[in-house]
């Protein structure tokens, strides 16, 4: 296999992974940040979460990358993924 075939693959399967984990991570983020709140405990679960947030999201806009850099025809679609995740990110 070629080094491009094999950083297609991998950002694929970056994609697939964490395709439904950050959505449920950023509910549990939320979730955590009431709990915590709500009974006055330190942020510990949230802020666990949040970092975990964050590093699916950086991959995600990694692999999402090299895909906007191979298939130019898609540059719309891909561009739109990428401004959702980063303001995912800097939320």
């Amino acid at each position: 296999m070629r080094l491009q075939d094999l950083m297609l693959s991998d950002c694929l399967a970056v994609i697939q992974w964490y395709q439904y984990l950050i959505e449920v991570k950023f509910i549990r983020v939320l979730m955590s940040q009431k709990e915590e709140k709500e009974e006055q405990q330190n942020p510990y679960d949230s802020l666990g979460n949040a970092k975990l947030l964050l590093v699916s999201i950086e991959r995600n806009i990694g692999a999402w990358g090299y895909l906007y850099q191979q298939f130019r025809e898609d540059e719309d679609e891909i561009l739109d993924i990428l401004v959702i995740l980063q303001k995912i990110a800097s939320k």
